[in-house]
């Protein structure tokens, strides 16, 4: 666990005063973003791609090897090219093997790997409007109860911290998605019964790219001067170990709330 023993090294840098305003409650701003147009309007898009072997049927359990998973898991070549982007989005929303990216918290790494043999994520990264397709969709969806639902929601999540999705988002998109998700972190915060609460790293991590694709100067500045911090957005082999990384999530949610504030 090299990521425990760094974090052991870097207590004393985490603990030095940054320059974001620490005194505030990180909540206390409500979104101001109500004229935003979100797009996706809830219903299950027409052109939505229905996976044929899941798991829970015969088909899938006759499966030998995670390779033929993956396999049983693309959308057809023939159908990538007409789909809707609402439509990707929803096949990732219901890939079957999404549990797989985030039950060992290397998020990044294990995200790599799904994304290297799927065909839709390829296909929506090539769509212009792949980043606001994910962000209504999480914009619109309040924060879901269920495990299941949430973590889900967390795969999306993780999608989007993708640069290549994050990249398309305008100042506008941007601002709400930090606020959406600051405010779903606080629900996540609030019920440490529920798989959210442990998923919170991916909230942390997505909040602190979104905050550098906008080029947010006090807050890149931060990062080049706190290794830890740095490695937590950018080492791909990170391990995401909430409890751990408190004081992270802290720094990262607190230059969050002042980009909101005064961007």
């Amino acid at each position: 666990m090299k990521e425990i023993i760094l974090y052991l090294l870097l207590i004393p840098v985490v603990g030095i005063m940054f320059s974001c305003n620490m005194d505030t409650d990180m909540y206390e701003k409500d979104g101001e973003n109500q004229d935003y147009v979100c797009e996706y309007d809830g219903a299950r898009p027409s052109d939505s791609y229905d996976y044929k072997i899941v798991p829970g049927t015969a088909e899938w359990s006759s499966l030998k090897t995670g390779e033929e998973m993956v396999e049983a898991c693309q959308v057809p070549t023939s159908l990538l090219t007409s789909m809707s982007t609402q439509a990707l989005v929803q096949a990732l929303w219901e890939y079957p093997l999404y549990l797989d990216v985030l039950h060992r918290y290397e998020y990044q790494f294990d995200f790599d790997s799904f994304a290297a043999d799927n065909n839709a994520y390829k296909e929506l990264i090539t769509r212009k409007d792949a980043g606001k397709a994910v962000l209504d969709r999480l914009y619109y969806v309040q924060y879901p109860v269920e495990d299941e639902l949430v973590s889900r929601y967390k795969f999306l999540e993780l999608t989007l911290a993708q640069t290549k999705l994050l990249s398309t988002l305008t100042e506008k998109e941007t601002k709400v998605l930090i606020e959406k998700v600051l405010q779903d972190d606080k629900l996540q915060f609030s019920d440490k019964s529920k798989s959210g609460y442990v998923l919170r790293p991916v909230s942390w991590l997505l909040i602190g790219r979104t905050l550098i694709n906008a080029e947010y100067q006090p807050f890149m500045q931060e990062v080049s001067n706190d290794k830890l911090l740095d490695s937590y957005l950018n080492d791909k082999n990170f391990v995401y170990l909430g409890g751990l990384y408190e004081d992270i999530a802290e720094k990262i949610t607190c230059f969050a709330k002042d980009f909101i504030n005064y961007k």
